[in-house]
């Protein structure tokens, strides 16, 4: 299980991965961001695995770059 602390610094590393990526506007800065806040997305349904608005949220935001 995820501790918050391990989530809090994936939620910082997506965010700097997001940063980085509107910075250079790069397609290898865009697959890390995508990469990382996958991982993201994966811990958050790890922390709320039966809040249906999250689990709802997330199958939405997967559809966004497909």
């Amino acid at each position: 299980m995820v501790t918050l602390t391990e989530f809090a610094a994936s939620v910082s590393k997506m965010r700097k991965a997001q940063k980085d990526y509107f910075r250079l506007k790069t397609n290898q800065k865009l697959s890390e961001a995508k990469t990382v806040e996958a991982e993201v997305d994966r811990l958050l349904g790890e922390l709320a695995p039966n809040n249906v608005a999250v689990r709802a949220d997330l199958g939405q935001q997967a559809r966004l770059f497909s």
